[in-house]
């Protein structure tokens, strides 16, 4: 009894049927030396079919088809060959690994296909399935999971196609089939052109399928199925500060990261498990950031996996900073290129020194001078940026002023009212002498205030807003 399921399963071979994938050059196939594999990096080349379509998923080894609990549906794939003769088959198997049962059908697997050219013009095709073969010591006992290679040559194909000559009929309770030899006996005229795989008709079903070989006369095939290896990636965020620079590993191993900016190391090496991630911040400068990355391995080399150069964003802060030196304060107001005009107020905070507005442009810079003095305070306020305070603070390579003498109250050795021994010595000065004396300290002393005045006065800071110093 054929069953819907397997009239659907040779629909979709039929159709799948003149597909053709693989780009090696066929090899000779000599002795039992195994073919060079054939890389494939994507799904492309396999034919699905259903409502909706089966999920296809490249894994690290094998091509994983996961089949739905509701409907059914399937999966194929075929590789032509030059046209041989079956009796020249020599060497046919595949990987395959059962990871859940079917819903319908428990002893359900991916199974192994050839596609015969027959006289007339007609084609067919031979169904190699493990539980179909019993006796094949090779095959599982259904319902079982896990992976297996099956040894194609050692076993029995099925066909539906009557065109095929010396068949078995197949039934559900008479799985048989005939080896390769016997079908090429029954059928001397037939040529294989090309082999392949399906994935069972059967809901729930999720196998896997890799290493598919084919050998006979000067062909030589193997098919494998990689995920393509995960690639380090780096971001980049610009901040008004710096650039943040993410690092990430991919899914299936880890990498070391190590950040450069004009040959000089601005983050790492560093480490960065598969999967993870790692960021570094880079202070705002001019060069190139270049990112270079290398897989967690022995011998292996560094690459850059990404370049950055830093530009200022939109609605950073302006930098306001102070220096102070031996015998003044400095104040620089930095606005940012990309913040528009700014008001800027700064008060002085000396006598007589008048507090003092401009508008700074974009991308200027302001520098102000003020007499050191650790008594006065210099306010800055520009908009869009917390006031700032700056007092002068003596460096420590200053030297410290000399005091200036004052009278002590008491007379120097060998003056006032000593006397010599004879006797002598110089009498006070009285009288007239003392009043003329006395003005003139007077007058010094008037001098000294008006001109300490005018000195106070000429300490007094003048700048120009927006001009450096």
């Amino acid at each position: 009894m054929i069953n819907r399921k397997l009239a659907g399963a040779f629909a979709l071979t039929l159709m799948a049927g003149a597909v053709v994938v693989g780009t090696a050059a066929p090899a000779a196939a000599t002795g039992s030396k195994t073919c060079p594999p054939v890389l494939h990096s994507n799904t492309g080349d396999i034919t699905l079919a259903g409502q909706p379509d089966p999920t296809v998923t490249l894994l690290a080894k094998g091509v994983q088809v996961s089949t739905s609990d509701n409907n059914d549906q399937g999966a194929t794939w075929w590789k032509s060959v030059a046209p041989v003769p079956p009796i020249l088959v020599h060497r046919m198997s595949y990987w395959t690994n059962k990871v859940a049962h079917g819903v319908e059908s428990p002893e359900a697997m991916p199974a192994y296909l050839l596609r015969l050219s027959l006289p007339g013009g007609k084609t067919a095709t031979l169904v190699y399935e493990p539980y179909g073969n019993p006796n094949d010591n090779n095959s599982p006992i259904p319902p079982g999971l896990g992976e297996k290679t099956f040894d194609v040559d050692k076993g029995t194909f099925w066909t539906l196609d009557t065109a095929v000559k010396g068949m078995i009929e197949y039934t559900s309770n008479a799985h048989a089939g005939k080896s390769l030899k016997e079908i090429a006996k029954a059928n001397p005229f037939a040529k294989v052109v090309a082999f392949g795989w399906r994935q069972e008709w059967s809901k729930g079903l999720i196998a896997q399928v890799d290493d598919v070989e084919f050998a006979a006369g000067k062909t030589c095939e193997k098919h494998v199925w990689r995920k393509p290896a995960g690639k380090p990636a780096a971001e980049f965020v610009d901040t008004c500060t710096g650039t943040d620079v993410t690092v990430k590993s991919p899914d299936d191993r880890k990498w070391k990261f190590w950040l450069l900016r004009s040959a000089k190391t601005v983050g790492g090496p560093a480490t960065v498990d598969k999967g993870g991630s790692k960021t570094f911040t880079v202070p705002a400068g001019p060069g190139e950031i270049v990112v270079l990355a290398k897989p967690y391995q022995h011998g292996a080399r560094w690459a850059t996996v990404g370049k950055h150069r830093w530009a200022e964003p939109a609605g950073c802060d302006a930098d306001i900073t102070s220096e102070s030196t031996c015998d003044a304060l400095k104040v620089k107001i930095v606005v940012p290129a990309k913040s528009g005009p700014v008001k800027v107020v700064i008060t002085p905070g000396l006598d007589g020194a008048a507090t003092h507005e401009f508008e700074a442009a974009s991308g200027s810079v302001h520098n102000f001078t003020y007499p050191a003095n650790p008594k006065v305070t210099v306010k800055v306020e520009v908009a869009g940026t917390p006031t700032e305070e700056f007092t002068w603070a003596r460096p420590d390579d200053c030297a410290q002023p000399t005091p200036t003498p004052g009278p002590t109250g008491s007379p120097e050795p060998g003056t006032g009212g000593g006397g010599d021994d004879d006797g002598g010595g110089e009498l006070p000065l009285t009288g007239v002498q003392v009043a003329g004396i006395a003005g003139g300290g007077g007058s010094a002393l008037a001098l000294g205030i008006v001109l300490y005045f005018l000195a106070r006065r000429r300490r007094t800071p003048s700048f120009t807003a927006g001009v450096d110093q």
